[in-house]
């Protein structure tokens, strides 16, 4: 008798460099609000919204980001986001109440993990939240540790990558 084919659950899911991307707002910005002269998306680039695999939202950041991967690397490249907008690194982080962290993971689990974890956090994170720079570099590298150990690395295997904001010298007072 011939083997039986049984009906199994499919999941989409990308092959190619991924990355996870989590922090404050500045994050939030980079990968969805800014739309100043927005280029296409690259035909081998995606982002994953927890649910769904679509275009790159249409912001500057993430589109120049994900086509300059994809065309550096002649490979696909996807990315999703977790970030909260006003949060200290404390709320973002594994086991804080919120779920910001657990609901982050599922998504990056969901697209089947990730190459780099990029964090962008805002400019008041670590003295508008009551830390210094030792306690804010502490709680990062768990966080990172965290990171890695829930997709099933080291943190050498899933890099950090610690994006600052920009500064545009024609800016008024007070804005970067």
């Amino acid at each position: 008798a011939a083997p039986a084919v049984t009906a199994t659950q499919a999941s989409k899911f990308m092959i190619g460099i991924g990355l996870a991307c989590y922090g404050q707002s500045n994050m939030n910005a980079m990968l969805g609000y800014w739309t100043n002269a927005t280029p296409a998306a690259n035909t081998d680039t995606m982002f994953f919204d927890g649910t769904n695999w679509i275009v790159p939202p249409s912001a500057d950041g993430l589109r120049y980001l994900l086509n300059i991967i994809n065309t550096v690397s002649g490979v696909p490249c996807f990315a999703t986001n977790g970030g909260q907008a006003g949060v200290s690194i404390n709320t973002l982080s594994k086991g804080d109440a919120t779920g910001y962290y657990t609901a982050f993971m599922a998504k990056v689990q969901a697209m089947r993990g990730a190459e780099f974890f990029l964090w962008r956090h805002g400019e008041s994170a670590a003295a508008g939240f009551g830390q210094n720079q030792t306690e804010y570099t502490a709680a990062f590298n768990t966080l990172h540790a965290d990171v890695a150990a829930d997709t099933g690395r080291t943190k050498a295997q899933i890099p950090a990558i610690v994006s600052t904001l920009a500064c545009n010298p024609g800016a008024t007072t007070g804005s970067n």
